[in-house]
């Protein structure tokens, strides 16, 4: 866990927590604070060390996987749509990515492809890549293949 000191006056023009978050609030405080500050140090050094159990009630416990990738989007969201600095957007802009890849094999795996392809054309414009081509491809043939048999369905 890295601990930072913050200017009282910049912690009160990004607003603090972003509180509609039930995870990851630090996170997005962390990036917006780089985002804004003009000089951030960091020290390697480790000069404390504080260990956390994970606690049956806590936050990250409390909500499923398939959350925790909804939640990490909809953070990578708020800080492209906050942060000026190309670089912070490009690095969150590839964790909004990966997580929506995350999101769409879930959906596919449950058996919603035309979800899936919706899903997989928002990460391809957070993140243009071809290496999610296989992927794709295997959700677009699930598509038209339960629309093909849906088809059959209907006609019989």
């Amino acid at each position: 866990m890295y601990k930072r000191q913050v200017r009282r006056d910049l912690l009160l023009e990004l607003g603090g927590f972003w509180e509609r978050l039930r995870y990851l609030e630090d996170w997005d405080l962390t990036f917006r604070i780089l985002d804004r500050a003009k000089l951030s140090l960091f020290r390697p050094k480790v000069v404390a060390v504080h260990n956390v159990a994970v606690k049956e009630g806590s936050a990250s416990r409390a909500i499923s996987d398939l959350e925790r990738y909804l939640v990490t989007v909809m953070a990578a969201q708020h800080l492209r749509s906050h942060c000026r600095d190309p670089y912070i957007r490009k690095i969150v802009g590839e964790w909004e990515a990966m997580y929506q890849w995350r999101i769409a094999r879930w959906v596919l795996e449950d058996g919603r492809p035309d979800a899936a392809l919706k899903i997989i054309a928002q990460a391809t414009l957070a993140m243009p890549s071809l290496r999610w081509a296989p992927f794709a491809a295997k959700a677009l043939k699930s598509s038209i293949g339960q629309r093909f048999r849906r088809a059959r369905l209907t006609s019989s």
